[in-house]
């Protein structure tokens, strides 16, 4: 669940839109902790196996806990699982939502009418400094989180009075009434949801909420107007592609693995590609690269893949994310050792003439 030794036996298991939840093969956590973990991970759901029983803890507020005997679930598994997806939690409370709230507050503040670029990077510089508990700006250790002066330039010209309260917020202190979020947690398993959502509202929403009422809402899917180009893996399709680009992959301890994606989005595919090396046998040296048009994107994957990078051994890997439109480049890089890439198919009618000629050259 955190990519650590320690916890090998705690796991987030991802089926789909519903039906996610954590496994606790350890226990001794207590039922608060339970529901802020489950919470900051995406899922709704802790379990944990404690002797002959299984306990289920859902995240939302005022949900009891509920006691199972191993016997009874492991007869009837897919009942069970179902069970949890019909008990699912009210989704609008959910983490994701809860940081897109901040988010609108940040879009809010910052005023602009663009592609919402600078809103995004303020996102992340304030992600940044409530992982690392600092109310203040975070201005140390920027390329540990995979930020460029870029990146924390819009953050600059926020006042520290507009910005505590907005540390707060995202931190579980301020006015919404929520659970307070494991950084730790919410970066490595609901980041890609987070991102990819924040991303959408700033590409295809120019409206401004008032203050005090960033509700939450849902962009569903289905409904994204195909002319912004912009297309996401859900993390759980990630995590499984990733799984069967790595099967075959025969580390070799001394020598270097380049892994390829070059239309990244938001990293999830990388970052799962990552996680599943590093569960596999000894690799002497990574090195990520990926490729996407968006500006945000890359600035959203530099810094997923940054805190995954984390939980390797220092220079180990090697993370290079630019912005490039793949379909135009002239020259890909050689000498891959894997491809991965959900491609972002568009309609004939909706590329522009220089895609359009790329396209008649590729194929």
């Amino acid at each position: 669940m955190r990519g650590t030794a320690e916890v090998q036996e705690r796991y987030v298991l991802l089926n789909g839109s519903k039906g996610n939840f954590c496994l606790d093969f350890v226990g001794g956590i207590d039922q608060t902790s339970q529901r802020i973990a489950a919470w900051s991970c995406d899922v709704g759901h802790y379990v944990t196996i404690a002797g002959d029983s299984v306990i289920v803890n859902r995240w939302e507020k005022g949900a009891t806990e509920e006691r199972f005997s191993c016997r009874s679930v492991f007869e009837r598994i897919p009942d069970f699982h179902r069970h949890l997806e019909k008990t699912t939690p009210d989704q609008s409370r959910n983490i994701v939502n809860h940081v897109l709230a901040v988010f609108r507050r940040i879009r809010t503040i910052v005023g602009e009418q663009n592609n919402g670029l600078r809103s995004l990077r303020v996102l992340l510089h304030l992600l940044a400094s409530a992982a690392a508990g600092q109310d203040s700006l975070l201005n140390s250790d920027l390329t540990l989180w995979g930020l460029t002066q870029d990146v924390v330039e819009p953050s600059q010209t926020i006042s520290d009075a507009t910005w505590r309260p907005l540390y707060n917020d995202l931190s579980g202190l301020g006015r919404y009434d929520t659970l307070p979020p494991d950084f730790d947690l919410v970066i490595r398993h609901a980041s890609g949801s987070v991102f990819q959502d924040a991303h959408l509202e700033a590409q295809i929403s120019e409206q401004r909420w008032l203050e005090g009422l960033e509700g939450p809402a849902f962009i569903d899917p289905h409904s994204i107007p195909s002319e912004t180009g912009i297309y996401f893996t859900p993390s759980a399709l990630a995590r499984t592609l990733g799984e069967e680009a790595m099967r075959g992959v025969q580390p070799v301890a001394n020598k270097e693995l380049v892994v390829f994606d070059p239309a990244c989005g938001s990293g999830e595919l990388l970052k799962e590609c990552l996680r599943q090396l590093r569960q596999g046998g000894p690799i002497g040296h990574v090195r990520i690269i990926g490729w996407d048009k968006s500006p945000a994107a890359v600035d959203m994957a530099r810094f997923v893949l940054a805190w995954e990078s984390r939980a390797w051994l220092a220079n180990q890997v090697e993370v290079e994310v630019s912005q490039h439109d793949s379909l135009t480049e002239a020259s890909w890089p050689g000498h891959i050792d894997i491809l991965v890439m959900n491609p972002p198919f568009k309609a004939w009618s909706l590329m522009d003439s220089q895609v359009q000629d790329a396209a008649n050259r590729l194929l």
